[in-house]
């Protein structure tokens, strides 16, 4: 492993922020991440960026930002690690001073005052353990369907809103949060990738505080290139999403709200399994029959036969209706009309 860069002020009045970058060839995006880092309107802040034993460009790219107005810490594997290993190696590294880190992906970046704004929040209340923000996707905003109006929620607020859709957008992989002793020691658990960024930060709120800002200071990248891409897309977080229900549903969820969130998870999770067995896609409906598996719930042949009467039953029954209010003669009431 080797270890260069420029040291940190341990003196400064404001927190030490630490950015952490993990990076697997990432030559194409790398500079506008490490950019955006060196342009951060707070002054406080150390970039420490893990080199995933590249074998490209990047290490150069990186070694041109060393000795810059923010003060990177680069550190290079001796072999590439599997993503999540290298991610927990990555947040291993903040050094003991900051008090707060943010994960900044090697093909992600930030508006230029983005941390002096998550840092205004976050001190404002030393309960507050995670700020989020909205997201750009390849330029466009993520709304994330939460009240406008509404600054602080509870841990068990937001892990709801998240299990209900309500924070559909969240750009978890944006985390911001403050350090406490042990939660940067391996935080990313391997049994829940590719949801290793969601799972973290709900594990990490409970009976915390979790602060947001209504508007869009991250840019997030979903090329070819990126592993959300490399995975086949969206369906493996199908999955994950039901998972994350599984998990931390019960302590956030009424027990009724539980139970029919898990009856609907699982209902949608058969359907997404008839369709890729459907298109041929026979190892993605088998990785999610062995992770519902590993669960306890086994998912038959049987199971899925019904579930496709039911689902061909259902589209027969909303056609029907369609069709026969298409077809009614009879004039709408008119407003105001007696019974």
């Amino acid at each position: 492993m080797r270890v260069w860069g420029t040291s940190i002020m341990t003196d400064h009045p404001l927190p030490l922020v630490a950015v952490v970058t993990p990076v697997y060839d990432g030559e194409t995006f790398i500079a506008r991440a490490l950019t955006s880092v060196q342009r951060q309107t707070y002054p406080n802040i150390v970039h420490v960026v893990l080199d995933n034993a590249c074998r490209d460009r990047t290490p150069e790219i990186v070694a041109g930002f060393v000795g810059g107005r923010v003060p990177v810490r680069v550190v290079r594997n001796e072999r590439t690690l599997d993503q999540v290993s290298n991610w927990n190696k990555a947040m291993g590294l903040v050094p003991e001073e900051a008090r707060y880190a943010k994960l900044l992906c090697a093909d992600d970046w930030m508006e230029d005052d983005a941390i002096e704004k998550l840092v205004a929040v976050a001190i404002a209340d030393p309960e507050i353990d995670y700020v989020g923000a909205m997201d750009q996707v390849d330029g466009i905003v993520m709304r994330n369907g939460l009240d406008p109006n509404q600054r602080v929620y509870t841990g068990a607020e937001f892990t709801r809103l998240a299990l209900a859709g309500r924070a559909h957008c969240h750009p978890w992989a944006h985390m911001f949060f403050q350090l406490r002793p042990g939660l940067t020691r391996d935080p990313f658990d391997p049994a829940r990738f590719p949801g290793i960024d969601a799972d973290f930060v709900l594990r990490a709120l409970t009976d915390r505080k979790v602060a947001m800002i209504q508007e869009p200071i991250y840019h997030s990248h979903e090329g070819d290139e990126t592993v959300t891409r490399k995975l086949g897309g969206t369906q493996p977080f199908e999955f994950t999403n039901f998972e994350r229900t599984l998990l931390h549903g019960r302590r956030a969820l009424n027990p009724d709200a539980y139970e029919e969130a898990m009856r609907l998870g699982l209902l949608h999770l058969k359907r997404c399994m008839l369709v890729w067995t459907a298109r041929g896609e026979i190892r993605q409906a088998a990785a999610v029959r062995e992770g519902l598996a590993r669960h306890g719930i086994v998912v038959t042949p049987l199971d899925l036969a019904w579930t496709l009467v039911g689902w061909a039953g259902r589209i027969i029954e909303k056609r029907t209706v369609r069709l026969l209010r298409s077809t009614d003669p009879s004039p709408p009431p008119r407003a105001g009309a007696g019974p």
